[in-house]
């Protein structure tokens, strides 16, 4: 509980003029709270930024394949090499089974790309749970530990 002259009246004034008087309550926090807390803090610390870097790797990994996967294309013989060896293999005309090729060779591809979207967004999401995993460690660790200090000390 916190003693009378701990209680400072803090006058505040609102935008509509109107004085509030907002009363701080100092808490006693024992030494042995304080240690512990730093202790969880920092571990919450790590632990968000080990999340972090995890999310943002598994980014680096996307954006590294997607760049792979555009250079191979845009090479001046890329599209014919990964294209046109399989469909010489192909008779010429048989074109129900040169159109499956076709589509089975750019299905894949798309099959890629969606693969990418998807690894792209959950390596986004990790990432910032990570960041939120960090920014929240100190409020919340002060408070489990403040809150069970408070209920020893009465």
């Amino acid at each position: 509980m916190a003693r009378a002259e701990d209680l400072k009246p803090n006058p505040v004034e609102a935008k509509s003029g109107v004085v509030a008087t907002v009363v701080k309550e100092r808490r006693v926090v024992s030494q042995e709270a304080r240690i512990s807390g730093r202790v969880w803090r920092r571990t919450a610390r790590w632990l968000g930024l080990i999340v972090f870097l995890i999310g943002a790797a598994l980014l680096a990994y996307v954006f590294m394949q997607a760049f792979y996967g555009y250079t191979r294309f845009t090479a001046a013989d890329g599209f014919e090499r990964a294209f046109g060896e399989h469909l010489g293999s192909v008779p010429k005309n048989d074109y129900a089974a040169q159109i499956g090729f076709v589509i089975a060779t750019f299905g894949g591809e798309i099959l890629k790309v969606l693969y990418l979207l998807l690894l792209g967004y959950l390596g986004s999401a990790i990432a910032a749970k990570g960041i939120q995993f960090f920014a929240a460690s100190e409020a919340i660790i002060d408070e489990a530990v403040v809150a069970d200090v408070d209920e020893e000390i009465e």
